[in-house]
Protein backbone atom coordinates (compact mmCIF):
# COMPACT_ATOMS: atom_id res chain seq x y z
CA UNK A 1 0.00 0.00 0.00
CA UNK A 2 1.29 3.74 -0.87
CA UNK A 3 1.40 5.67 1.84
CA UNK A 4 -1.41 8.24 1.23
CA UNK A 5 -3.89 5.25 -0.04
CA UNK A 6 -5.62 5.72 3.86
CA UNK A 7 -6.45 9.18 3.26
CA UNK A 8 -8.09 9.75 -0.23
CA UNK A 9 -5.61 8.16 -2.88
CA UNK A 10 -3.89 9.51 -5.58
CA UNK A 11 -7.23 11.61 -6.52
CA UNK A 12 -6.30 13.74 -3.79
CA UNK A 13 -2.87 14.19 -3.66
CA UNK A 14 -2.96 15.26 -7.83
CA UNK A 15 -5.25 17.33 -6.60
CA UNK A 16 -3.74 19.46 -3.96
CA UNK A 17 -0.54 19.25 -6.65
CA UNK A 18 -2.52 21.09 -8.84
CA UNK A 19 -3.76 23.22 -6.73
CA UNK A 20 -0.18 24.24 -5.43
CA UNK A 21 0.85 24.44 -9.16
CA UNK A 22 -1.73 27.01 -9.68
CA UNK A 23 -1.61 29.25 -6.81
CA UNK A 24 2.52 29.20 -7.28
CA UNK A 25 1.48 30.39 -11.25
CA UNK A 26 -0.93 32.74 -9.56
CA UNK A 27 2.08 34.42 -7.14
CA UNK A 28 4.62 34.54 -10.21
CA UNK A 29 1.83 36.50 -12.41
CA UNK A 30 1.08 38.54 -9.45
CA UNK A 31 5.02 39.21 -8.65
CA UNK A 32 5.77 39.69 -12.38
CA UNK A 33 2.79 42.62 -12.61
CA UNK A 34 3.64 44.43 -9.63
CA UNK A 35 7.63 44.71 -11.78
CA UNK A 36 5.99 45.73 -14.73
CA UNK A 37 4.21 48.97 -12.06
CA UNK A 38 7.52 49.70 -10.44
CA UNK A 39 9.31 50.12 -13.77
CA UNK A 40 6.63 51.99 -15.74
CA UNK A 41 6.32 55.73 -15.24
CA UNK A 42 3.67 57.24 -12.80
CA UNK A 43 1.23 59.08 -14.34
CA UNK A 44 0.10 62.54 -13.41
CA UNK A 45 -2.75 64.19 -13.99
CA UNK A 46 -2.45 65.86 -16.80
CA UNK A 47 -1.68 62.77 -18.60
CA UNK A 48 1.97 62.99 -18.96
CA UNK A 49 4.54 60.26 -18.18
CA UNK A 50 6.92 61.04 -15.79
CA UNK A 51 9.67 59.04 -13.91
CA UNK A 52 12.17 59.66 -11.33
CA UNK A 53 14.62 56.68 -12.02
CA UNK A 54 17.22 56.00 -8.45
CA UNK A 55 20.86 57.18 -8.96
CA UNK A 56 22.13 53.69 -9.84
CA UNK A 57 19.71 53.51 -12.66
CA UNK A 58 20.14 56.44 -13.86
CA UNK A 59 22.73 55.46 -16.51
CA UNK A 60 21.28 51.98 -17.54
CA UNK A 61 21.42 51.52 -20.90
CA UNK A 62 22.51 54.67 -21.94
CA UNK A 63 26.46 54.18 -21.57
CA UNK A 64 28.52 52.63 -24.50
CA UNK A 65 30.17 49.17 -23.99
CA UNK A 66 33.18 51.17 -23.51
CA UNK A 67 31.90 52.85 -20.69
CA UNK A 68 30.51 50.08 -19.05
CA UNK A 69 33.80 48.17 -19.34
CA UNK A 70 35.41 51.08 -17.59
CA UNK A 71 32.34 51.72 -15.49
CA UNK A 72 32.63 48.38 -14.20
CA UNK A 73 36.45 48.50 -13.26
CA UNK A 74 35.86 50.90 -11.31
CA UNK A 75 32.63 49.56 -9.29
CA UNK A 76 34.82 46.22 -9.32
CA UNK A 77 38.03 48.08 -7.62
CA UNK A 78 36.58 51.04 -6.06
CA UNK A 79 33.43 50.62 -4.45
CA UNK A 80 32.13 52.19 -0.91
CA UNK A 81 30.97 48.67 -0.39
CA UNK A 82 34.46 47.11 -0.61
CA UNK A 83 36.55 46.75 2.80
CA UNK A 84 38.30 49.65 3.73
CA UNK A 85 41.36 47.61 3.75
CA UNK A 86 41.17 46.63 -0.03
CA UNK A 87 39.90 49.84 -0.62
CA UNK A 88 43.51 51.22 0.40
CA UNK A 89 45.21 48.67 -1.00
CA UNK A 90 43.89 49.24 -4.77
CA UNK A 91 44.42 53.06 -3.84
CA UNK A 92 48.08 52.08 -2.76
CA UNK A 93 48.10 50.24 -5.90
CA UNK A 94 46.67 52.67 -8.28
CA UNK A 95 49.18 55.81 -7.55
CA UNK A 96 52.17 53.19 -7.81
CA UNK A 97 51.39 52.53 -11.27
CA UNK A 98 50.38 56.51 -11.88
CA UNK A 99 53.90 57.52 -9.98
CA UNK A 100 56.59 55.26 -12.16
CA UNK A 101 56.07 56.02 -15.09
CA UNK A 102 55.76 59.59 -14.28
CA UNK A 103 59.07 59.74 -12.29
CA UNK A 104 60.89 57.68 -14.92
CA UNK A 105 59.65 60.25 -17.05
CA UNK A 106 61.41 62.63 -15.60
CA UNK A 107 65.03 60.80 -14.57
CA UNK A 108 64.98 60.30 -18.13
CA UNK A 109 64.15 63.90 -19.60
CA UNK A 110 66.45 65.51 -17.04
CA UNK A 111 69.96 65.45 -18.38
CA UNK A 112 72.48 63.73 -16.19
CA UNK A 113 70.10 62.84 -13.56
CA UNK A 114 70.14 59.04 -13.81
CA UNK A 115 73.95 58.80 -13.97
CA UNK A 116 74.23 61.21 -11.37
CA UNK A 117 71.65 58.85 -9.03
CA UNK A 118 73.94 55.42 -10.32
CA UNK A 119 77.22 56.98 -9.99
CA UNK A 120 77.54 59.26 -6.84
CA UNK A 121 77.47 57.80 -3.66
CA UNK A 122 74.80 58.28 -1.10
CA UNK A 123 72.92 60.15 -4.11
CA UNK A 124 70.32 57.53 -4.20
CA UNK A 125 68.87 57.42 -0.45
CA UNK A 126 67.88 60.22 -0.20
CA UNK A 127 66.53 60.24 -3.29
CA UNK A 128 64.27 57.33 -2.55
CA UNK A 129 63.47 59.16 0.95
CA UNK A 130 61.48 61.81 -0.57
CA UNK A 131 59.84 59.78 -3.00
CA UNK A 132 58.63 57.83 0.19
CA UNK A 133 58.49 60.10 2.48
CA UNK A 134 56.60 63.39 0.06
CA UNK A 135 55.55 61.96 -3.21
CA UNK A 136 54.01 58.64 -2.14
CA UNK A 137 52.35 60.28 0.34
CA UNK A 138 50.73 63.23 -1.20
CA UNK A 139 49.69 61.01 -4.46
CA UNK A 140 48.32 58.11 -2.10
CA UNK A 141 45.95 60.84 -0.21
CA UNK A 142 44.51 62.78 -3.08
CA UNK A 143 44.29 60.00 -5.08
CA UNK A 144 41.99 58.18 -1.78
CA UNK A 145 40.35 61.83 -1.56
CA UNK A 146 39.14 61.30 -4.93
CA UNK A 147 38.21 57.71 -5.42
CA UNK A 148 36.01 58.01 -2.09
CA UNK A 149 33.81 60.79 -3.78
CA UNK A 150 34.19 59.25 -7.16
CA UNK A 151 32.66 55.98 -5.25
CA UNK A 152 29.82 58.07 -3.19
CA UNK A 153 28.90 59.57 -7.05
CA UNK A 154 28.53 55.60 -8.13
CA UNK A 155 26.51 55.16 -5.11
CA UNK A 156 24.30 58.23 -5.75
CA UNK A 157 24.98 59.74 -2.41
CA UNK A 158 26.09 62.59 -3.94
CA UNK A 159 25.64 64.00 -7.07
CA UNK A 160 28.09 63.53 -9.84
CA UNK A 161 28.61 67.63 -10.69
CA UNK A 162 29.36 67.80 -7.26
CA UNK A 163 31.74 65.49 -6.73
CA UNK A 164 33.43 66.74 -10.21
CA UNK A 165 33.29 70.40 -8.29
CA UNK A 166 34.90 68.88 -5.24
CA UNK A 167 37.23 66.35 -7.08
CA UNK A 168 38.74 69.71 -8.90
CA UNK A 169 38.94 71.41 -5.83
CA UNK A 170 40.44 68.46 -3.64
CA UNK A 171 43.54 67.85 -5.73
CA UNK A 172 44.38 71.42 -5.21
CA UNK A 173 44.25 72.54 -1.94
CA UNK A 174 45.18 69.00 -0.76
CA UNK A 175 48.21 69.12 -3.26
CA UNK A 176 49.57 72.70 -2.12
CA UNK A 177 48.50 71.71 1.64
CA UNK A 178 50.16 68.27 2.05
CA UNK A 179 53.59 69.65 0.19
CA UNK A 180 53.36 72.33 2.37
CA UNK A 181 53.29 70.09 5.60
CA UNK A 182 55.63 67.44 3.86
CA UNK A 183 58.34 70.83 3.35
CA UNK A 184 57.92 71.83 7.60
CA UNK A 185 58.08 67.81 8.41
CA UNK A 186 61.23 67.77 6.82
CA UNK A 187 62.97 71.18 7.83
CA UNK A 188 62.03 69.65 11.28
CA UNK A 189 63.16 66.38 11.19
CA UNK A 190 65.61 65.88 8.51
CA UNK A 191 66.89 69.32 8.55
CA UNK A 192 66.11 70.10 5.29
CA UNK A 193 65.74 73.62 3.84
CA UNK A 194 68.04 74.75 6.73
CA UNK A 195 65.98 73.06 9.34
CA UNK A 196 63.88 76.28 9.62
CA UNK A 197 59.96 75.81 8.99
CA UNK A 198 59.47 79.33 7.79
CA UNK A 199 61.81 78.88 5.23
CA UNK A 200 60.93 75.99 3.77
CA UNK A 201 57.20 77.12 3.69
CA UNK A 202 58.54 80.34 1.65
CA UNK A 203 59.33 77.36 -1.11
CA UNK A 204 56.19 76.23 -1.02
CA UNK A 205 55.22 78.65 -3.99
CA UNK A 206 57.93 78.79 -5.97
CA UNK A 207 57.90 75.07 -6.17
CA UNK A 208 54.07 74.71 -7.13
CA UNK A 209 54.47 77.10 -9.71
CA UNK A 210 57.12 74.96 -11.01
CA UNK A 211 55.31 71.94 -10.78
CA UNK A 212 52.96 72.45 -13.44
CA UNK A 213 56.09 73.09 -15.82
CA UNK A 214 57.78 70.06 -14.63
CA UNK A 215 60.86 71.48 -13.61
CA UNK A 216 61.11 69.61 -10.06
CA UNK A 217 59.86 66.35 -7.86
CA UNK A 218 56.56 68.23 -7.32
CA UNK A 219 56.14 68.09 -10.95
CA UNK A 220 56.41 64.35 -10.75
CA UNK A 221 54.08 64.25 -8.08
CA UNK A 222 51.13 66.66 -9.47
CA UNK A 223 50.96 64.47 -12.82
CA UNK A 224 50.67 61.50 -11.12
CA UNK A 225 47.99 62.35 -9.45
CA UNK A 226 46.68 63.91 -12.54
CA UNK A 227 47.71 60.64 -14.20
CA UNK A 228 44.83 58.94 -12.34
CA UNK A 229 42.49 62.10 -12.37
CA UNK A 230 42.06 61.72 -16.44
CA UNK A 231 40.46 57.94 -16.58
CA UNK A 232 37.89 59.38 -13.23
CA UNK A 233 36.62 62.72 -15.23
CA UNK A 234 36.15 60.46 -17.72
CA UNK A 235 33.99 58.61 -16.28
CA UNK A 236 32.39 61.36 -14.12
CA UNK A 237 31.87 63.33 -17.20
CA UNK A 238 30.00 60.13 -19.17
CA UNK A 239 27.77 59.66 -15.90
CA UNK A 240 26.30 62.98 -16.51
CA UNK A 241 26.21 62.47 -20.37
CA UNK A 242 24.02 59.21 -19.65
CA UNK A 243 22.06 60.62 -16.79
CA UNK A 244 20.93 63.39 -19.29
CA UNK A 245 19.76 60.99 -22.08
CA UNK A 246 22.22 61.15 -24.16
CA UNK A 247 23.60 58.25 -25.67
CA UNK A 248 26.83 56.95 -24.65
CA UNK A 249 29.90 58.98 -26.35
CA UNK A 250 32.95 57.49 -27.21
CA UNK A 251 35.68 57.47 -24.44
CA UNK A 252 37.98 59.47 -27.14
CA UNK A 253 35.10 62.21 -26.94
CA UNK A 254 35.19 61.48 -23.56
CA UNK A 255 39.10 62.23 -22.88
CA UNK A 256 38.32 65.99 -24.22
CA UNK A 257 36.60 67.31 -21.48
CA UNK A 258 38.74 65.50 -18.96
CA UNK A 259 42.15 67.33 -20.38
CA UNK A 260 40.19 70.43 -20.18
CA UNK A 261 39.54 69.73 -16.53
CA UNK A 262 43.12 68.96 -16.00
CA UNK A 263 44.54 71.60 -17.88
CA UNK A 264 42.23 74.45 -15.81
CA UNK A 265 43.55 72.38 -12.47
CA UNK A 266 47.47 73.21 -13.70
CA UNK A 267 46.47 76.55 -14.63
CA UNK A 268 44.91 77.40 -11.00
CA UNK A 269 47.64 75.58 -8.89
CA UNK A 270 50.49 77.39 -11.32
CA UNK A 271 48.65 80.80 -9.98
CA UNK A 272 48.03 79.62 -6.39
CA UNK A 273 52.07 79.54 -6.59
CA UNK A 274 52.58 82.92 -7.99
CA UNK A 275 50.10 84.32 -5.15
CA UNK A 276 52.34 82.23 -2.40
CA UNK A 277 55.26 83.33 -3.68
CA UNK A 278 54.18 87.01 -3.31
CA UNK A 279 52.86 86.78 0.35
CA UNK A 280 55.07 84.57 1.94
Amino acid sequence: MLPFEGVGGGAEIEAILGDIKSTSASLAREYQARARHRTQPSAPADGCTTTKPTPAAQTVGQESAEERRMLAWFDRHFSIALPPGRFLRNTVLLSLAALAPVLGLYIARTPGFAGHLAGTEGALRPFLRQILTNGLPVVLAVNWVALILFARARAGTIRTGAALALDFAARIGLFAALNGAVFVVSALVFGSFGGDPAQALAALGPTLARAAAFDNLAGVYLYATLVGALPLHMTLVAIMVAQRGHRGARLTWLALPAVGIVAVQLMVLTGLGWVLSWLV
